[in-house]
């Protein structure tokens, strides 16, 4: 498999998150977005916890401090993200449930 750099993931726990076949097959599935989706699938793995519900922009702003190029060439955005999270959500790793109070999805890991 085809290595992604992302700062603060080594190779191992990389391989662990992509023992999951429906992430792995997410993520390889085109080159488009390729290294945010593994970066989305990392935040997934470690970051998130069960119990949690968060919303888009704040999983883009945690992915963000691990970013290669810094915040002057940032490849990761909210509107981004909040789309590839709906894909892993439509595949069962996610849940996604709107909230009427604030007007925005949340998300967390099942």
């Amino acid at each position: 498999m085809n290595d992604i750099p992302i700062c603060s993931v080594t190779n191992i726990q990389y391989e662990q998150v992509m023992s999951n076949k429906i992430i792995e097959k997410w993520v390889y599935a085109r080159k488009r977005n390729r290294r945010v989706r593994a970066m989305i699938a990392c935040t997934i793995h470690f970051c998130m916890k069960e119990d949690k519900w968060y919303t888009a922009a704040e999983l883009a702003d945690s992915m963000r401090l691990y970013e290669v190029g810094g915040r002057s060439a940032s490849i990761v955005s909210s509107r981004r993200t909040a789309m590839l999270l709906k894909q892993l959500d439509a595949k069962g790793v996610i849940q996604a449930l709107y909230r009427t109070s604030t007007g925005m999805y949340e998300y967390r890991r099942l």
